[in-house]
């Protein structure tokens, strides 16, 4: 994904990623963390949305800051860069709501091509099953992982 991207600074154990999403108008900090799932060790959750003041992430928040294209490859770029660090682990979303859901779907499809050289791309169906990510396929979240290098 060549797509402009905000710079990101980074925590020391790679799994908080800040940046400023940036308008004419305003500037809204924005909040990219990798959680440990409970129960199942080699997977993260990436959660991201708007940093608050007290340090909370809002992600429900409605930015509209007129920049989505900007976000969301620096989110994407977040994903190689936590890869980087962690090759071995897998990472889970979903959208906080349907829609953001659906954009991810949207954004996956665009980019799969180019994706499926770097990373395997999963689907969760409604009945909890994985299947590799199919562009026609609607999905309640998604997982990736590194390919092999081998």
């Amino acid at each position: 994904m060549n797509k402009p991207t905000y710079n990101i600074k980074t925590s020391r154990d790679g799994l908080r990623y800040y940046f400023k999403s940036l308008n004419d108008d305003k500037i809204i900090q924005k909040a990219v963390i990798y959680l440990e799932t409970e129960g199942l060790p080699n997977i993260y959750q990436l959660v991201f949305g708007d940093l608050q003041p007290d340090g909370q992430v809002d992600f429900l928040s409605v930015s509209d800051n007129k920049d989505m294209k900007n976000v969301l490859s620096t989110v994407v770029k977040t994903l190689a860069l936590f890869f980087e660090k962690y090759p071995e682990k897998g990472v889970f979303f979903t959208g906080s709501t349907l829609s953001r859901t659906r954009l991810y779907r949207a954004t996956i499809a665009k980019f799969i091509e180019t994706t499926e050289l770097y990373y395997q791309v999963f689907g969760l169906l409604e009945d909890n099953s994985l299947e590799v990510f199919d562009k026609s396929h609607t999905y309640i979240a998604y997982l990736i992982q590194k390919k092999d290098e081998d």
